[in-house]
């Protein structure tokens, strides 16, 4: 049997394509179909990552769990840095948080003086791939024996809990020349496609949310939870809502004041 490993870009590095050429006739073997897959994973995860971008779409909200030493995550959508998605179908808890260090005195320290990092976890989101459905194999891979084979990858997530705590996005613009007046500067637009977007970050999780740790022998609360420091997907819906908000603050700075208009 020949066994081959074909890799499609689907979130390593930026390679070209191929697909398959079926024709009449043909042997089918299971890296056709492997092929397959591959171009069309690799081909939507290239287009989710450099159009759609990464992030937070909808859900995944994280709260308090009543036992007040772990978080629960939400039910939601999320596309990871390497184009992937993740689909968190179900309300998921976390692994227990452990207590932030005492002060010099042994004793908990307030809230307000708890700004290093050690004080601080943030609770990430990764996508998760396990073999399922053992299947019973009539044909052995490579000239061995084998009972059975997966015949299924079933995509899944993990929820981690990582030290320390993540910064919130950069809100400034990063194409700063790029209008000018009532121009729109094409060249700076150019320059910035042209220099960004290929690289895939190692990690390619999207943190959710910082939490302050609870204090030894105490409780998170809601307030110490930070969700704003997850990116999020700027969707057709997201950013129609954005546009309204534009022309309704427009439409309010134009008005004459002290009257209608």
């Amino acid at each position: 049997m020949t066994m081959r490993l074909k890799d499609n870009g689907g979130g390593g590095a930026l390679v070209s394509f191929t697909r398959t050429r079926f024709f009449h006739g043909q042997l089918l073997e299971a890296h056709h179909l492997e092929d397959e897959q591959s171009y069309l994973n690799g081909k939507r995860q290239l287009i989710n990552r450099l159009i759609n971008g990464y992030g937070v779409v909808a859900g995944l909200n994280v709260a308090v769990d009543p036992s007040g030493v772990k978080v629960v995550v939400s039910p939601g959508f999320a596309l990871d840095k390497a184009g992937r998605e993740i689909v968190v179908p179900r309300a998921t808890l976390s692994e227990e948080i452990a207590p932030r260090p005492n002060g010099e005195d042994g004793q908990p320290r307030p809230e307000e003086q708890c700004q290093d990092d050690r004080d601080w976890v943030h609770v990430v989101l990764c996508l998760h791939e396990c073999l399922s459905a053992p299947e019973k194999s009539f044909v052995g891979a490579c000239d061995c024996e084998t009972e059975c084979e997966h015949a299924a990858i079933r995509e899944r997530f993990e929820i981690r809990i990582e030290e320390g705590r993540v910064r919130r996005p950069d809100l400034e613009c990063s194409i700063r020349d790029a209008v000018i007046g009532s121009r729109i500067r094409y060249e700076e637009l150019v320059t910035w496609v042209t220099t960004h977007g290929l690289e895939v970050p190692a990690d390619v999780c999207i943190p959710l949310a910082n939490v302050l740790r609870p204090p030894e022998g105490g409780s998170i609360d809601n307030g110490s939870i930070d969700i704003n420091v997850r990116p999020i997907v700027y969707g057709a819906d997201l950013l129609f809502e954005l546009i309204c908000g534009l022309v309704n603050t427009n439409d309010e700075q134009s008005r004459p004041r002290g009257g209608k208009r």
